[in-house]
């Protein structure tokens, strides 16, 4: 069990699997809740994910039933990831996430490069 404090500092226990419980049964979700983190170094314990796929999307389904580790190389091929993640972006996907938000029914305009309109990781 992993311990963390409070806003007063006071130690409280941490159980992941807890919270997903909690969460799960308190908000009648279908499937368990995932978390994310953003870090510098993967934890012990964690393995690193392996292979490629063609949108990070396919990340948050994986992470319903394994806990892994990815890197921002992992993301290249996600138009829509390398920005969310504020990751190099090429032209190539300024153009595919263009494409991706028109197919989606959003104006590409909605959501420049530089936008605030999107959630994006800090630099």
């Amino acid at each position: 069990m992993k311990h963390a404090t409070d806003r007063k500092g006071q130690r409280m226990n941490f159980d992941p699997h807890q919270i997903a419980q909690e969460l799960t049964a308190s908000i009648r979700l279908s499937l368990p809740p995932i978390a994310i983190c953003f870090t510098d170094k993967v934890p012990a314990g964690i393995r690193n994910w392996t292979g490629r796929v063609p949108a990070g999307c396919r990340f948050w389904q994986e992470a319903a039933t394994e806990v892994f580790a990815t890197s921002p190389s992992d993301h290249d091929l996600c138009a829509i990831g390398t920005f969310t993640h504020n990751l190099e972006i090429t032209e190539a996907h300024d153009a595919d996430r263009r494409d991706s938000l028109t197919a989606c029914g959003a104006s590409p305009d909605t959501f420049p490069r530089k936008s605030s309109g999107i959630h994006r990781s800090p630099s």
